[in-house]
């Protein structure tokens, strides 16, 4: 138990792990999203409304993974 708590506490590993889980959502967002784009184009949904959705679904991921990059960097200085 005392490696995790020395990976933990002198490697920052909690850091990279939610970077890691941050990516791993943005990798599913983007999936989701392709899925929809499949779904839209055999509907034929206008291509305004699915530019609409796939954009208000990335943004707010690109948002929070630039966010928690920030972050991460910003704490790498101390």
């Amino acid at each position: 138990m005392s490696y995790l708590a020395l990976q933990f506490e002198k490697h920052h590993l909690f850091r990279r792990l939610v970077i890691i889980y941050f990516l791993s959502m943005y990798w599913y967002v983007t999936k989701e999203s392709f899925d929809f784009i499949y779904y839209a184009v055999d509907k034929q949904l206008p291509a305004s409304d699915i530019v609409l959705v796939i954009g208000a679904a990335q943004a707010l991921m690109t948002a929070i993974v630039g966010y928690a990059f920030k972050i991460y960097s910003e704490s790498r200085k101390i």
